[in-house]
């Protein structure tokens, strides 16, 4: 009992927070906001980590965002929980009645609010547009150094291209080594925003692919486009490296983001 109704005292004083913006004696609902931000982070944490199978937990995002705090999670909602940050320690509660899933920490369009709410209130910034929310992320993005990731000098894709506006039925070129091929073909999977995979097709080396050369592919992706919520209409492509063995040492892949027709 006396969890819970530090469960809910602690709601109660974060969800206040999220009504205030300094600045004067203006008051503005950051909620509003929660959208956005939630978006921005998301692509961004993307950008720096990659895409998490069950979305973004607190600890993924204090990765991709080196000047978060633990402190700025507590009262931060999720999938079927909460964090709370006391004695100097984030802990995390799971609240739901229902079966434990393993995104369970996964936080919600709720939980950005008041994520974002903590983060303005420790910041002491002034907040009132979307503009306030840009320079919050960059705020929290200092001292991130992003690692290198390039690959091709094993695979160079050509169609699509990073960022592009896909439909479907969408053409697949380029080249790669002869090794990232077994029996002349390689799996590609296309995802949406949250990583649910859409569509699974393959590439077919044109050509000699025992060699350690370069061999150009093509293939073909058929794919229904996704629902999405409003601002994320992207998804991943992902060129996997054939890997009949199953050894993980032996996988490899090239990922980048594309996005649906809105």
């Amino acid at each position: 009992m006396k969890n819970l109704l530090i469960i809910i005292l602690g709601i109660a004083v974060i969800v206040g927070a999220t009504f205030l913006i300094v600045g004067g004696n203006n008051r503005t609902e950051i909620s509003e906001y929660s959208s956005y931000f939630m978006q921005e982070v998301n692509r961004l944490a993307i950008d720096r980590i990659g895409q998490p199978i069950e979305g973004f937990d607190a600890n993924l995002l204090m990765m991709a965002f080196p000047e978060l705090k633990e402190s700025d999670f507590n009262g931060v909602e999720t999938a079927q929980g909460i964090y709370l940050y006391e004695d100097g320690e984030l802990t995390f509660t799971n609240t739901a009645e229902d079966m434990i899933h393993s995104a369970e920490r996964m936080i919600s369009e709720m939980g950005y609010g008041v994520l974002l709410g903590n983060i303005v209130v420790r910041l002491q910034i002034p907040f009132d547009s979307e503009g306030d929310v840009d320079k919050v992320i960059e705020k929290i993005s200092e001292g991130f150094e992003p690692k290198e990731d390039d690959k091709s000098d094993l695979i160079v894709i050509t169609s699509p291209i990073k960022d592009q506006i896909i439909t479907s039925p969408l053409n697949l070129e380029g080249q790669a080594r002869g090794y990232w091929f077994f029996e002349a073909s390689a799996p590609v999977v296309l995802t949406d925003w949250d990583g649910r995979i859409i569509a699974e097709s393959y590439i077919t080396a044109d050509g000699e692919w025992m060699t350690t050369d370069f061999v150009p592919f093509t293939g073909e992706l058929e794919f229904e486009k996704p629902e999405f919520p409003e601002g994320l209409n992207y998804g991943f492509i992902i060129f996997k490296k054939d890997n009949p063995s199953g050894l993980p040492e032996n996988d490899d892949a090239l990922e980048f983001r594309v996005y649906f027709e809105e």
